[in-house]
């Protein structure tokens, strides 16, 4: 549901800024 496609949002956010402080 859209309740689940959020948090997914949400987790592959933070996901995407630990990347980018491991490239950096």
């Amino acid at each position: 549901g859209p309740q689940e496609l959020e948090r997914f949002g949400k987790e592959l956010d933070e996901v995407s800024r630990k990347i980018a402080e491991t490239e950096e």
